[in-house]
């Protein structure tokens, strides 16, 4: 794994030493008002880099808007401090505020493992995780903890489960779009939207599966969305960064997992389902060509 950073501009260096100082100190804070024995030891051991700017192919293209995130692995010492909500909260709210501030400082997704898991995961030949290891940056070590030597994943599992994620997902995801397109035309907006963001959320995951056979434990499709155009650029022109019906209907979507289940005050127009649906529909067209080049490189 690398340890330098000096292929990124001095920018988005400051940025990145930002980014670690947050976590740690928001962990260190978390941790100290804890009462549980996993608390009071817990520890990171490992802040990685990884994804575009890790590998030194990101975007950042003033035309359209679009610029890459920082992808961040943080692996900690028990499985419990994984807990997004439970211990990162704070940390995540921070860099938030910090990318509402200043458009300049790229929006942060954080992965959250656990040292035994990503020690198995590398050993057993995982390719999310052998790319981790080949073109992620650490950002800090903990000493005494190394990672383990990459594994062989032998091809015919690799081929196997790549085409199992790609004909499981995919399939979902254009069901869920159907059943959104039902429920419009019964009247049902709040439905059409959550299982329009289940579309979502299903399309992107089988890109992350079907390329990586790994996709993160999130219902936030920005997330998915970020990490699946990462992929696969040509995802990044279904969403138009600079078109504000594009913007508002995919905030819409990604707000139904909870808010058009339980809040009374969430809204979504005829039109703005009519405008997602068809990006949705563009967009699992695209999946499905991505999905079946990558399984015949396989082949």
């Amino acid at each position: 794994m690398k340890t330098s950073l000096d292929h990124l501009p001095r920018l988005r260096r400051r940025h990145l030493q930002y980014v670690l100082k947050v976590l740690l100190e928001e962990f260190e804070r978390k941790i100290e008002r804890g009462t549980q024995a996993w608390t009071r030891n817990g520890r990171i051991l490992n802040v990685i880099l990884f994804g575009s700017f890790a590998r030194g192919d990101w975007v950042d293209s003033p035309s359209t808007g679009y610029l890459s995130d920082f992808d961040i692995l943080v692996v900690v010492n028990h499985t419990k401090l994984t807990d997004k909500a439970e211990y990162w909260e704070e940390a995540e709210d921070r860099l938030t505020r910090r990318h509402l501030i200043d458009i300049r400082f790229p929006e942060i997704n954080v992965v959250l493992h656990d040292y035994a898991d990503v020690n198995d995961q590398i050993a057993r030949g995982r390719p999310f995780f052998l790319n981790l290891v080949r073109d992620g940056v650490a950002l800090y070590e903990a000493k005494g903890f190394p990672l383990a030597k990459p594994g062989t994943m032998p091809p015919e599992i690799i081929r196997e489960e790549t085409i199992g994620n790609y004909e499981g997902w995919l399939p979902d995801a254009e069901s869920a779009l159907q059943l959104a397109k039902v429920a419009s035309e019964g009247g049902s907006r709040k439905w059409a939207a959550f299982m329009a963001h289940q579309a979502a959320e299903n399309a992107y995951a089988c890109v992350m599966l079907t390329l990586t056979l790994y996709s993160p434990h999130t219902h936030n499709i920005r997330d998915l969305r970020k990490k699946a155009e990462d992929l696969a650029p040509e995802l990044r022109d279904v969403w138009p960064a600079r078109n504000g019906l594009s913007r508002r209907c995919f905030e819409l979507f990604k707000d139904a997992y909870i808010k058009a289940r339980y809040s009374p005050r969430y809204r979504i127009t005829d039109e703005e389902l009519a405008y997602g649906f068809a990006r949705l529909e563009d967009s699992m067209v695209l999946v499905r060509q991505v999905c079946e080049r990558h399984i015949d490189t396989l082949r």
